[in-house]
């Protein structure tokens, strides 16, 4: 008996509970009603949410058709739409199943929505990556991406500021040989659309080894009617190359040149700083055996 009494208190407790009013916070999502050929310029904030006051008999039941607020925005012919206090708590209200919930406040002061039109662009992939080889190793070639390229849908101010597209960044160590793997794109911001999500990364890594040549110094700006004699007139290069492209490195794939133009001239020894000024792409570590080299200048003696 007691045990009844008390279970049709505890009822009557809720009801009277659930009869007063009560301040609650909701989450509420904007969906715009948005045309085939256009697209957003930046979509609503994802973290939008309203403060109500209602009986808890009324936002219980409102919580239990809708644990977020769902509002309909149907887009001007204008294609643009500012949405204040005001503005923001009428939809709100207008959106819930208990029109006598009110709607006291939204964490924004205002919201403007923009339409433009809708485009594509395919841009190249860039594989963003930090690729560490084991001693004796490298890159034969670039990594090759299937596909190279992808497709962007969305707004033509954004779309036109958008050069290429990042994948996410691959950290590897200790590569020793080739291999092939996916990689993620980067997720794009909610106005545009990708149509692809991944690519496929190509390494070919092959063993490198040492090679030494001696290039010929091209001096320039040499002074007019003087005769130079520079030394040494050839310097040694020790590179890096791949082995399967040994036999293809010759000297005259490198330049090293010797200004003048800047140098002050005198008789008897000068020294001018070399520089590296052209080489393979697919050489590395390219290192001069040294800096500079001597010239001489002999004056020639006018007749009589």
């Amino acid at each position: 008996m007691l045990i009844t009494c008390m279970g049709i208190a505890f009822v009557f407790w809720v009801l009277v509970k659930l009869s007063q009013s009560y301040p609650t916070i909701k989450i509420v999502v904007f969906n715009i009603d948005i045309p085939e050929n256009k697209s957003l310029v930046k979509y609503p904030p994802t973290d939008i949410s309203a403060e109500l006051k209602g009986t808890g008999w009324d936002l219980m039941l409102e919580h239990f058709f809708h644990s977020k607020i769902p509002v309909f925005i149907p887009m001007p012919d204008n294609n643009s739409m500012y949405l204040n206090q005001n503005r923001m708590r009428t939809e709100i209200r207008n959106s819930l199943r208990f029109r006598e919930i009110e709607v006291l406040s939204v964490n924004y002061d205002d919201i403007q929505i923009q339409l433009e039109d809708k485009k594509e662009k395919k841009v190249p992939i860039v594989f963003e990556s930090e690729l560490i080889f084991a001693p004796g190793n490298q890159l034969k070639q670039i990594p090759k991406l299937t596909p190279d390229s992808v497709l962007l849908t969305g707004p033509v101010s954004l779309l036109d500021s958008i050069a290429s597209w990042p994948t996410k960044m691959v950290q590897l160590l200790d590569i020793k040989s080739s291999s092939t793997f996916e990689v993620d794109l980067q997720k794009p911001s909610l106005e545009l659309k990708l149509n692809k999500t991944q690519t496929a990364v190509s390494l070919e890594v092959e063993q490198f080894t040492e090679k030494t040549l001696y290039i010929p110094v091209k001096v320039l700006n040499k002074p007019e009617g003087d005769s130079l004699k520079i030394f040494p007139d050839k310097i040694q290069l020790t590179c890096q190359v791949g082995l399967s492209r040994y036999n293809e490195v010759a000297y005259q794939d490198f330049s090293i040149e010797a200004d003048l133009k800047d140098v002050p001239l005198q008789e008897g020894k000068n020294t001018v700083t070399v520089r590296l000024t052209h080489q393979p792409l697919f050489v590395k570590g390219a290192k001069l055996e040294r800096k500079s080299v001597e010239f001489y200048i002999v004056k020639h003696l006018g007749k009589g």
